[in-house]
């Protein structure tokens, strides 16, 4: 996904979100996650255009590019006071020069989990509901996957290809992979609050692109889960551009380290770096990665399989096939 990155940042450089004025603020909120009471919510404060709004399948290419370069080209409002409210609770954050605010809270109810409402304000705006995932303590299996070429068909070693489906497509035209919910659904199936698995869908897109991450895995029916990000902006806090090791690592320590009673299941695709981060990973954290499951997109005939990771097509066939023996009997 690193062209993607490099592209909206060489438009943001040319200037390309000079167009009209915008209509409305708004509050952006980000999937926050955490265990034991304690958590991190993440949003934004923007002056949304109303071109941002709305995808439906009839939708033509140019009414899709409009939308989507709205989505990326946004003016951001700095130092503003964001009230965000769960339950009794509150918390006041200010937003940073790129218009981001963090939260790191905790809970009065320690013992609360599943998912949470949440609720973002502003004095201009109107409130905003999100979602926390505070994990269960019972429930042991994760998934955290990749999102292109492993769930959703971006074709990213083809440039152009990439660019059409990002740019010219809304989420509800893209094109999930087939079985790949299935397959998730699967994994967690186990877990005594399945609605509150711990799932995480680890995209290199940038922020910018939330909406349409979460609508086109909604739309495919993926399980519930938190989208990770990434954020790109020019503070010292921005995560690296183009550096997606660096990126997707710090994400999986994070939350193995997070969930240390979890024991998780990788999927992620041979089209980048996905085989290489994830064996680094699995000799790190040896015994909490149940399995992992490449799919294979690269042209390369020559490109290595590690041991220990398994391609993800061939376990969806065994999950159908098993599916199918338990249906016939």
């Amino acid at each position: 996904m690193r062209w993607i990155v490099i592209f909206c940042g060489w438009l943001c450089f040319c200037g390309f979100a000079g167009a009209e004025e915008m209509d409305s603020l708004a509050v952006i909120l980000y999937a926050g996650y955490g265990s034991a009471g304690k958590f991190t919510l993440e949003g934004r404060v923007i002056e949304l255009d109303e071109d941002t709004a709305g995808a439906a399948l009839e939708d033509g290419g140019a009414t899709n590019l409009r939308r989507n370069l709205a989505q990326l080209f946004n003016a951001e409002q700095e130092d503003v006071e964001v009230r965000v409210q769960l339950d009794a609770q509150h918390w006041q954050v200010k937003t940073d020069e790129e218009g981001y605010f963090r939260l790191d809270g905790e809970l009065t109810d320690a013992k609360q989990s599943g998912w949470l409402t949440v609720t973002a304000q502003t004095e201009n705006a109107s409130a905003t509901e999100g979602g926390i995932f505070m994990a269960p303590s019972e429930n042991r299996r994760g998934v955290i996957s990749d999102l292109d070429d492993t769930l959703m068909i971006s074709e990213v070693t083809a440039k152009t290809s990439l660019l059409k489906n990002t740019f010219l497509k809304n989420p509800l035209q893209r094109e999930a992979v087939p079985g790949a919910s299935a397959l998730i659904a699967s994994v967690i199936a186990d877990n005594a609050q399945w609605d509150a698995s711990p799932v995480f869908y680890l995209s290199a897109s940038p922020r910018q692109l939330y909406g349409n991450i979460a609508l086109f895995l909604e739309h495919n029916g993926f399980p519930r889960g938190v989208v990770v990000a990434k954020k790109v902006s020019n503070e010292s806090d921005s995560e690296p551009w183009l550096d997606q090791v660096a990126y997707k690592t710090a994400h999986i320590e994070d939350l193995l380290q997070r969930f240390p009673w979890v024991n998780f299941v990788l999927l992620g695709d041979d089209g980048e770096r996905d085989p290489e981060i994830y064996r680094d990973i699995q000799a790190r954290f040896a015994g909490r990665i149940d399995a992992v499951y490449i799919r294979k997109v690269s042209p390369d005939p020559e490109r290595p399989v590690y041991e220990g990771q398994q391609d993800l097509a061939a376990a969806i066939a065994r999950m159908d096939n098993a599916q199918t023996g338990v249906k016939e009997r």
